[in-house]
């Protein structure tokens, strides 16, 4: 039997130390020292008496304090590791890669090729247009002519503008339009393309009408004072005040949209022709402008026929008939700058004996400068569905026709006098009145009843 000591809290570990420290530092000859070490190694109860523990109870505790300490090293044995097997993987085959991959590479780059070539076909009219638009900016007119088809180039003279008297002028104008090329279509099956081009232009509408108001002007004070002008001086003028106005007249521009067809001669594009729309461009719309010009131009063109005439033969009288009521509407007209209001009519003879018809309207002048009826007002007259020419009455000394190619100062107010022949004096004549240069603006109208 051992006697050992009740601990409460103590680790089994440190009792199990202590207690083979004690019996190793004790002499193994003498009991009674051995006595001691296990005497001091319990403690007495309340009564004095040692705690009594039997030797199973004893080993028990030792296993128990062993355990302890090999978990506490981490000595506890496993079970021996199984060995494993080990494989070796064979290695594997190589594939036979590369003539797969030469395969695709030649088909991709057989692909690009093709694609390459198509757009060099789908870009060649593009580069045509592309020249031939420079040209056109440039007034470059042999270049334009060799990307024609026809090399014909002769609808530009309905427009002057291959006239060396406006060169300047369309030179200025040209210059400023700029063009984007919006689409393409390619057969070449057939060996035909069409392209379309957006165009941005200055539209010279405003330009225009500033030029010749200042052009007619200096007509009319030409004749007053006796002097005329050669075809080639009245080209000159109004080159010189087309170019001047293009100058001071902000410019307006406008968008269009051209399609041009072309086609492949000789392994070349060729534009088929020149068409109207782009005459329109070059001309910076004055095409449009052209007819009312030349009408009005043919009016002041009788007028100082007529007027040549008058120097040499002025000795007829006049004979006014009364005055009557004209039935429908009047030619009364307001504008910008400047109104008329119709006054009267009478039945005289021109210069050559023939019937004329005087007509009487008063003419205001509200624009910013002097102006005259001449250069503001276009009045017409028909009769019998015809045209009357203008006349020159025989009277020269009526004030009113001479006011009719004075200038008016602003604010002024004037009554003028416009003769027209006759064709009978007995048949209704219809009177249209307009701005001279009204480019589409509103008119007016009257009927004349003679009989």
């Amino acid at each position: 039997m051992k006697f050992k000591k009740k601990r409460q809290g103590e680790p089994a570990e440190e009792n199990a130390q202590k207690k083979n420290s004690e019996k190793n530092s004790a002499d193994p000859g003498d009991e009674n020292t051995l006595n001691q070490a296990d005497r001091s190694d319990t403690d007495f109860d309340e009564n004095g008496d040692y705690d009594v523990i039997p030797e199973s109870q004893d080993r028990e505790w030792d296993l128990e304090d062993q355990l302890t300490k090999a978990l506490h090293d981490e000595d506890i044995p496993t079970e021996p590791e199984t060995p494993t097997r080990s494989y070796i993987r064979p290695p594997k085959k190589k594939r036979r890669l590369l003539p797969a991959i030469l395969i695709l590479l030649l088909v991709a780059a057989v692909a690009a090729g093709g694609g390459f070539w198509y757009y060099l076909q789908w870009k060649a009219p593009q580069d045509v247009m592309e020249s031939f638009m420079s040209s056109v900016q440039e007034m470059d007119f042999d270049a334009m002519a060799d990307l024609l088809q026809s090399r014909d180039l002769t609808i530009l003279d309905d427009a002057d503008v291959r006239d060396e008297a406006y060169t300047e002028f369309f030179r200025e104008i040209n210059s400023k339009l700029s063009w984007q090329i919006t689409r393409t279509r390619l057969n070449l099956s057939s060996g035909t393309a069409q392209v379309t081009v957006r165009v941005t232009y200055i539209d010279g509408t405003q330009i225009y009408t500033t030029a010749i108001t200042e052009f007619l002007r200096q007509i009319a004070s030409s004749a007053l004072a006796g002097e005329s002008m050669t075809e080639e001086e009245t080209r000159s003028t109004l080159a010189s005040i087309l170019t001047e106005k293009a100058g001071e007249v902000a410019d307006v521009y406008t968008d269009l949209d051209i399609t041009y067809p072309l086609i492949q001669v000789d392994s070349q594009w060729k534009i088929v022709s020149l068409d109207e729309e782009t005459v329109k461009v070059m001309s910076a719309n004055f095409v449009s402008a052209e007819e009312e010009l030349n009408s009005y131009l043919n009016q002041d063109s009788d007028t100082s026929t007529q007027t040549d005439v008058s120097d040499a033969d002025s000795g007829t009288d006049t004979t006014d008939d009364a005055q009557t009521t004209a039935a429908g509407n009047t030619i009364d007209l307001t504008c910008d700058s400047f109104s008329i209001q119709y006054s009267s009519y009478a039945i005289s003879t021109d210069l050559e004996g023939n019937s004329c018809l005087l007509v009487y309207y008063v003419y205001s002048n509200t624009g910013s400068t002097a102006s005259s009826a001449m250069v503001d007002v276009n009045l017409s007259a028909s009769q019998n569905g015809s045209s009357l020419s203008a006349a020159i009455p025989n009277d020269l000394s009526n004030e009113a026709y001479n006011q009719y190619m004075e200038e008016v100062e602003t604010g002024q107010s004037v009554t003028v006098c416009q003769a027209f022949t006759l064709n009978d004096t007995s048949s209704p004549v219809t009177l249209e009145a307009s701005a001279a240069l009204s480019l589409g603006t509103d008119s007016t109208s009257q009927v004349i009843n003679l009989s």
